[in-house]
């Protein structure tokens, strides 16, 4: 059968089962040794994050490159299961300060989870406090553009609600004085209306 004078797969794949039958075992048989060749060669997770990664790094590469240069997507992919979506895909260009900012927090987000699950030795803890407090001044620093960056703003300054967010307290004034300009109100306390 045809369509506007093409012939159709259906039509090819009807008139000749055999020839459809040569076609795919060989393939299938091709794409299953594949398989357990990958599962053999990377019996280690990591080995499999680190080759797919690579792949993707130059997918991406390739992608932008069609688009006509370097271009600006980048992906972010999350565990399967983890959330809803958990991948995306974004244009660095519109949303560079987020990614920075979430790039900062990811790393935070590491150590605060580490320190707070293990027990880590003494010695070890001043230095991922450090760190992490390093990490809270750069994220402070720079400007948020969307909600998720005021997120992990807060998120840093009060691990994860533990800490009181006061909007008199040093760490928070630069947030503090952000959220007001993006409501466009800033505190009475500080307009002097109430004491």
């Amino acid at each position: 059968m045809t369509i506007g004078g093409q012939l159709t797969r259906r039509a090819m794949l009807a008139s000749t089962p055999a020839l459809a039958v040569a076609v795919a075992t060989p393939a299938a048989a091709s794409a299953s040794d594949n398989f357990s060749l990958a599962e053999t060669v990377e019996a280690n997770p990591l080995d499999r994050v680190i080759r797919i990664s690579r792949e993707l790094s130059q997918a991406l590469a390739d992608w932008n490159d069609a688009l006509g240069g370097s271009g600006p997507w980048v992906a972010r992919i999350y565990p399967k299961g983890s959330r809803e979506y958990p991948i995306g895909f974004e244009d660095s260009s519109v949303c560079g300060p987020s990614l920075a900012i979430m790039k900062l927090f990811d790393e935070w987000d590491a150590l605060y989870r580490y320190t707070y699950h293990l027990e880590c030795p003494d010695d070890e803890m001043d230095g991922y406090t450090d760190r992490m407090l390093e990490l809270e001044r750069q994220i402070v620093a720079l400007p948020a553009s969307t909600a998720v960056d005021l997120a992990a703003k807060i998120v840093a300054l009060t691990g994860y609600g533990v800490y009181e967010f006061s909007p008199d307290a040093r760490p928070n004034i630069a947030t503090w004085t952000e959220l007001e300009r993006l409501v466009g109100r800033t505190s009475p306390e500080r307009e002097g209306g109430v004491s």
